[in-house]
């Protein structure tokens, strides 16, 4: 592997635990970009190459031979909801697969998913 695919890997890396806990923590994108210095130009284009990276194999002709990906969303590290669980607000239905979308699920979080469920078309 050359120098610049190994700083590539450890940027991804890097880059995969920023959005996690970007995500996590319950906050807007703008706003965390703005406690952590990142224009969120830089955040989304990184977002993009992580997460596209699951739609790749899809989107290059390979889609008989790829396994169903799945993406582990973290929990919110903010106050929890008072209610032992949250109300069920719509319910996406794809092929064999359904997916509830809850109250005050980040719009963010739902466009990702959208996008993921367009590539496994």
């Amino acid at each position: 592997m050359k120098v610049n695919e190994i700083k590539h890997q450890a940027k991804l890396q890097e880059w995969h635990d920023n959005i996690l806990d970007c995500r996590s923590n319950g906050i807007a994108v703008s706003r965390w970009c703005e406690e952590h210095h990142v224009h969120p130009t830089t955040y989304y284009k990184w977002e993009r190459e992580i997460f596209g990276g699951v739609g790749k194999e899809l989107v290059m002709g390979e889609r008989q031979a790829v396994a169903p990906i799945f993406a582990e969303l973290p929990m919110p590290k903010g106050p929890q909801h008072s209610k032992p669980s949250a109300e069920v607000i719509a319910t996406v239905h794809f092929e064999t697969t359904s997916v509830d979308i809850y109250t005050g699920t980040d719009i963010d979080v739902v466009a990702s998913l959208f996008k993921l469920l367009r590539y496994a078309e």
